[in-house]
Order: C-alpha cells, then structure tokens, then sequence
C-alpha cells in the first residue's frame, strides 16, 4: 500500500503541481527575455547618449582649440610688432648716440684746432719776441 500511496502523491503532483511548474517556467523564461530587451534597449540609449556626448564634447574641443590658436596667432603679431618697435628704438637710439660721439668728436676736434692756432699765434710771437732779444 505504500507504493500505491507514493503513486497517487506522484500523480498528483505531475497533474496538478507539473502544469504550475512549467506555467512558471514559461512565464519565468518570457519575463527573462523581456530584462533581456529591456537592458539592451537601455545599453542602446546609454551608447547613443554616450556617442552624442563625445561629438558634443569634441565639437566644444574643437571650438576651444579655434579660440586658442586665433589667440595665439594675436599673441604672435602683437610679439612679432613689439620686437620691431624694439629693435627701430635701438636702432633710433645707435644712430643718436653714434650722432652724439660724432659731435663730440668734432667738437673735440675744434678744440684741438683752436687750442693748436692759439698755441702757434704764442708760438710766433714768442719767436718773434727770441728774435728781437737777440
């Protein structure tokens, strides 16, 4: 009588507890695919999302990058100016103090010109005044 009871349990499970088991998994397997789509849905929006960004991010690099180098090109003419006013400056400035040395030059030239005639004009008068003494 055991096995007559162990087969009336068994087959009371397999008719009624089986059918809900396999419902289940039937329904556990369709719940399964519906995560399943909905994670890839999401994995889709999250790269697009991530796509968009980068281009948006790239776009605003290349932009900051534009600025940078008109910048930069500004900075080297206002350089590239600066030294040519620098260097016309020195210049200005050589050419004056070669112009200052040249005058003094002259000027210590016609000094030793007048220094020298004053000292001849003695010279001849004190040749003149040897002369008369003698």
């Amino acid at each position: 009588m055991p096995e007559s009871i162990a087969k009336t349990v068994q087959k009371v499970i397999q008719d009624l507890v089986a059918p809900d088991v396999r419902e289940l998994k039937t329904l556990v397997s369709a719940l399964q695919r519906q995560v399943d789509q909905r994670f890839e849905s999401q994995d889709e929006k999250i790269n697009s999302l991530q796509k968009h960004m980068e281009q948006r991010f790239d776009a605003q690099d290349q932009k900051f990058s534009q600025r940078f180098d008109a910048q930069d090109q500004k900075i080297n003419t206002l350089e590239r100016h600066m030294d040519q006013r620098f260097d016309a400056q020195a210049q200005k400035s050589d050419d004056q103090f070669k112009a200052l040395m040249a005058a003094f030059g002259e000027f210590r030239a016609q000094s030793e010109l007048a220094t020298i005639r004053v000292i001849s004009q003695l010279s001849e008068r004190v040749a003149v005044l040897e002369a008369k003494r003698l």
